[in-house]
């Protein structure tokens, strides 16, 4: 056996991560891979279509008792005459007629199975797909695991500190309190307004159309979802497609050279302001982009991805009206015509700094939902920290009786805990909302009541604030 053939023996059986047995009438998670088509059938023995995830119990069926017609039983009638036209085909005679080597065949059918490895029966948009991301990380909460989780300093050994202070400073679409209590209490964050989730899905099409016949790469859109409990039981990513490699090599945003065939592709839209604001097009995307593809690129065991990046110039509701309408249409050349929607693709290799953040923060996640360690509300946005607020009102009950004295004694974001609510009844007597830092410290003040369970925190100049029934917090000015 050549190198090569016992590395597809040790790779294999890894076609079994993350899926179902494949026997329909079974629920059990798959633990086995099952030949079809008998494994000593060299051309056959290591072919996707010819290895089947079953569970213990369905793989002894059918060896102990020839039962489900060695596995035909649960695959389609194209793939049953694809085994059946194969099996009796000499394997020196398939080589010699496509002039290949059999470490060319092998490796081909490495490729191949990196591909399928994770891929689940459950297909994007459909109910049950939103139920098994609804208790995994998925890659677009990615970035917002790795700020909670990873401590500071960790991240700054790891990534180095430039990187490391710029990608903390970024603000995200989401927070890893947010996932923290998705997947621990079951909580459901709220998703996009129809109004851009219809947009971005019009936009999807207009770039599957627009790459149609590109000549670097053959680009395919994709249902996949992507399980991987081999890399942490909360991994999982739902990729937007696929691309191939036309050229023998390609070079990435970093300028390394890569040989690999096989790419996973994520689509984005990116508003005019903030492809301006972020000069996107000459230092690159965004950071959570970026660990988004990251985490892509290791679920779908790719060395390599790409980011096509859409920027419509007119970005106003009534033309995301008028673009979904000419999708629906299929009227691309017109879309093309009247936008000029500018597109660029971002390469990127594997980024082995991120990739070990990411293997950081999923550790570091996964200690913290079996210890019950709730990470810290979001403090650098106030927008995201309201969203975190809304969670910890869902899922936490203030006690209605408690009240408690603020006093110089207990600090409180750096000043002694009687100013800190002093000044915020002030300020809040003078201006409501009238900026981030308010609402920020507003949000603050409703943490720290719950966090200690209190209806009511008063001080001894006569000022109060009380968290009411809902949410609201009711100041009483100081006499």
């Amino acid at each position: 056996m050549t190198p090569i053939e016992e590395k597809l023996d040790r790779l294999y059986p890894k076609l079994r991560v993350g899926r179902k047995c494949a026997n329909p009438n079974c629920s059990r998670d798959a633990v086995h891979v099952h030949h079809i088509v008998r494994r000593n059938v060299d051309l056959l023995r290591y072919d996707v279509n010819n290895l089947l995830p079953l569970c213990e119990e369905c793989h002894r069926k059918i060896h102990d008792e020839g039962m489900f017609n060695r596995g035909l039983d649960f695959v389609d009638e194209a793939k049953r005459q694809y085994l059946m036209r194969l099996k009796n085909v000499d394997f020196k005679q398939y080589l010699l007629e496509l002039n290949i080597t059999k470490d060319d065949f092998f490796a081909a059918k490495e490729r191949d199975i990196l591909k399928h490895i994770g891929k689940t029966e459950y297909k994007q948009n459909t109910e049950e797909w939103l139920d098994q991301k609804n208790y995994g990380i998925g890659a677009s909460e990615i970035a917002s695991v790795v700020k909670s989780f990873v401590p500071q300093k960790e991240l700054i050994e790891t990534m180095g500190e430039k990187p490391a202070l710029n990608f903390l400073s970024e603000n995200l679409f989401s927070t890893g309190y947010q996932v923290y209590h998705k997947i621990k209490r079951g909580y459901r964050m709220e998703p996009l307004p129809d109004e851009l989730s219809i947009y971005g899905h019009a936009m999807e099409k207009y770039i599957d159309w627009l790459f149609r016949d590109d000549v670097n790469f053959c680009f395919s859109g994709t249902d996949d979802f992507i399980k991987r409990p081999d890399i942490s039981k909360y991994a999982v990513c739902s990729p937007d497609g696929y691309a191939e490699s036309m050229n023998l090599s390609f070079v990435d945003i970093n300028l390394k050279t890569h040989t690999c065939k096989h790419l996973v592709w994520e689509k984005k839209t990116v508003n005019p302001f903030k492809a301006a604001r972020e000069n996107i097009f000459y230092n690159g995307l965004p950071w959570q982009y970026i660990f988004q593809l990251q985490y892509q690129m290791k679920l779908c065991n790719t060395e390599a991805g790409i980011i096509s990046s859409m920027v419509l110039e007119q970005d106003t509701p009534f033309n995301r009206g008028r673009i979904v309408s000419l999708v629906e249409q299929g009227l691309f050349d017109e879309i093309q015509r009247l936008f000029e929607i500018r597109t660029d693709n971002f390469i990127y290799g594997i980024i082995p700094e991120i990739q070990m953040v990411i293997d950081k923060a999923l550790f570091y996640f996964e200690k913290a939902i079996d210890e019950n360690r709730i990470p810290e509300i979001n403090d650098k946005c106030a927008r995201l920290a309201e969203n975190d607020f809304k969670i910890y009102q869902a899922v936490y009950k203030a006690n209605p009786d408690a009240r408690k004295l603020a006093t110089a004694q207990e600090e409180f974001e750096g000043k002694p805990l009687c100013d800190f609510v002093n000044d915020y009844i002030w300020l809040n007597g003078v201006i409501k909302d009238n900026n981030e830092q308010d609402k920020l410290n507003k949000t603050l003040l409703k943490k720290y009541m719950y966090d200690n369970k209190l209806c009511e925190l008063y001080t001894l100049d006569g000022g109060s604030i009380r968290l009411s029934a809902s949410g609201a917090l009711l100041t009483k000015a100081i006499q």
